[in-house]
């Protein structure tokens, strides 16, 4: 049995109806700080980037029920073209240039894990500095990513490369070069054509997605007008079918979701005055439909840049209150240490931190500032805490 055919087998055990009724809890981690537990296996939300004129790019949540939107929050980060989600572990990888963090799904804060680096191939020593497509690999638990190279040059095709997820750096020595002679760092993705629009070579990628069923890892192929939606090589970049020429569309993100179907974000259209959409397409003909604006508030230079779906059950739905019931929370300086609980139950006000509607554990001993237990001290003292929130509705 070669490795394409264990990749399926492992595929289809893992997205199996028997697979995910047995998984019916997780925990999720924020930022090292917080667990959420849920049990909700209807809860897999999608999220996308979404960025106007340079501004800080912006983190969106899509509620597949309903179909709704909502804006998480500003990443404060400038150069984010690509994400992808590792539903086993409920993480949210992002890239920010060359650099590949986590995105915290409550707040939108980007943590930084690492370098991607630089690698060799068939274009020579390349610096992965501007990850356009990002997708997880559930099988061997690895990123694909695709970098781009811009122009119409010979030279000029996206490359496919692997990241390593815990570390943030280019996996060497994984991908074939364009001959099929040696293994390198990074792969050279085959150009393709447009047959409605020009016969100009598309070389840009602008998202990847694998299937959940097939393992097959889909791409949008997007150069000017020409678009192609195609399933790709993971060794060599080559292309191994072509799904349709979808030039009608301008598809910034590209995502599965549980159910296998797949989903694409647009990019703005500032000179036609329309504002990005959501797409729904057919994973074998390569048809889409339509399925609405994403946000009627922002701009028509506002574009969605990347997607990506859960396909495990979360819960991230936040309280509206920001006062937080502190329980039980203890000294940890030396100068109160022996002094025990302060008191049964104290009420701050912490408006910067987000709660989950099951049950938060705080670990990375948030700091705050309170009146100290002797009355004869007359100025605030730092104390150290850690809390157990509950039954936050």
């Amino acid at each position: 049995m070669n490795s394409k055919e264990i990749r399926n087998k492992m595929y289809k055990f893992f997205y199996s109806e028997k697979f995910i009724a047995t998984v019916m809890s997780i925990f999720f981690i924020i930022n090292l700080s917080y667990i959420v537990t849920g049990q909700s296996t209807d809860n897999l939300p999608c999220y996308s980037i979404a960025q106007e004129n340079g501004e800080p790019v912006v983190l969106y949540e899509l509620n597949p029920t309903n179909l709704e939107w909502r804006s998480i929050g500003n990443t404060q980060r400038f150069n984010i073209r690509s994400i992808a989600i590792d539903a086993e572990n409920s993480t949210i990888f992002a890239v920010d240039s060359g650099t590949l963090g986590t995105l915290n799904p409550v707040s939108a804060e980007f943590e930084a894990i690492g370098k991607v680096g630089t690698g060799f191939g068939d274009f020579g020593f390349i610096e992965f500095n501007n990850i356009r497509g990002l997708a997880y690999d559930p099988v061997f638990k690895v990123l694909f990513a695709t970098h781009n190279i811009p122009g119409f040059a010979n030279n000029s095709n996206d490359l496919l490369l692997k990241i390593n997820p815990s570390t943030g750096s280019i996996i060497r020595h994984t991908m074939m070069d364009s001959l099929g002679a040696r293994l390198v760092d990074y792969a050279r993705i085959e150009k393709t054509n447009s047959w409605t629009i020009g016969a100009l070579p598309i070389r840009d990628i602008n998202d990847i997605a694998f299937h959940p069923f097939s393992g097959q890892l889909y791409a949008f192929h997007k150069q000017g007008k020409p678009a192609v939606l195609s399933i790709l090589n993971i060794n060599d970049g080559n292309i191994e079918q072509v799904i349709n020429d979808v030039s009608e569309l301008d598809v910034g993100g590209l995502g599965f979701d549980l159910a296998g179907d797949l989903y694409g974000t647009s990019m703005a259209d500032f000179l036609n005055n329309k504002l990005s959409k959501f797409h729904k397409f057919d994973v074998f003909v390569g048809t889409s439909e339509s399925l609405g604006t994403i946000d009627e508030s922002v701009s028509e230079r506002t574009s969605f840049i990347c997607f990506d779906c859960f396909k495990k059950a979360i819960n991230l739905n936040p309280c509206s209150d920001e006062e937080i019931n502190i329980t039980n929370y203890v000294y940890g300086g030396p100068d109160y240490s022996s002094k025990g609980n302060i008191n049964a139950n104290a009420t701050i006000e912490f408006p910067t931190i987000y709660k989950a509607a099951e049950e938060i554990r705080l670990f990375s001993n948030f700091q705050i500032l309170i009146s100290p237990p002797d009355p004869e001290e007359s100025i605030d003292t730092l104390v150290i805490f850690s809390a157990v929130i509950e039954n936050c509705q």
